[in-house]
């Protein structure tokens, strides 16, 4: 490949990136970095926001994490003693699809040692069983378009004394030609991720 030829690729991704980014600008992005006392900016310029304007109950936690290598929303996360089940509520005003994304990093938060098990619903209907880890965060994904202007997300208690807790939340829009062939009536849930050519390790 010449170097001219590398120029032009180059110059049709920047193109791309530009529309794509002209695109989404004008969907919601929600992220929400639960249990934050306060709304930020990461290092990436990604605004991370209070659970405040989502959720209606649950108490705020600080996580120890012990040195491991975890992220700044991790540090953090909500848990929920009082309701059987309890959600957040997030905006989605563009008939479009969104990448969901829920973190869980329980570290022991509550000194008993015992990370809960308990289940994530989505609109009403169960996403999946949330086994969460001592020592590790756990993300559970699906990709969902939507039909109505908002979405609720929602912890479940299944078992006696272990409270539901959430640490992240991510709602990201996606470029409309994604997925162009995808069934609106369905939703896809992240079964594995390849990092092909990688050398290090994606979430």
């Amino acid at each position: 490949m010449t170097r001219n030829h590398i120029m032009i690729l180059f110059v049709c991704n920047l193109v791309y990136s530009a529309n794509y980014k002209i695109t989404i600008a004008t969907y919601s992005w929600v992220n929400i970095d639960c249990g934050a006392e306060t709304s930020y900016k990461d290092s990436s310029g990604i605004e991370w926001k209070t659970d405040e304007d989502f959720a209606t109950s649950g108490q705020n936690k600080q996580v120890t994490n012990n040195g491991l290598d975890v992220s700044a929303q991790m540090d953090t996360l909500r848990f929920f003693r009082n309701l059987n089940k309890n959600c957040y509520s997030i905006p989605t005003p563009s008939k479009v699809k969104y990448l969901i994304r829920a973190g869980f990093f329980y570290g022991n938060y509550n000194g008993l040692g015992k990370p809960p098990v308990f289940d994530l619903v989505f609109n009403g209907n169960k996403w999946v069983t949330v086994i969460t880890s001592i020592d590790k965060p756990v993300f559970y994904e699906m990709i969902f378009a939507t039909t109505g202007d908002s979405i609720d997300i929602c912890v479940a208690t299944t078992r006696p004394d272990q409270l539901p807790f959430i640490s992240s939340l991510e709602v990201m829009p996606l470029d409309e030609k994604m997925y162009d062939k995808m069934n609106r009536n369905y939703a896809w849930f992240l079964s594995y991720r390849s990092h092909f050519g990688g050398t290090d390790i994606i979430g």
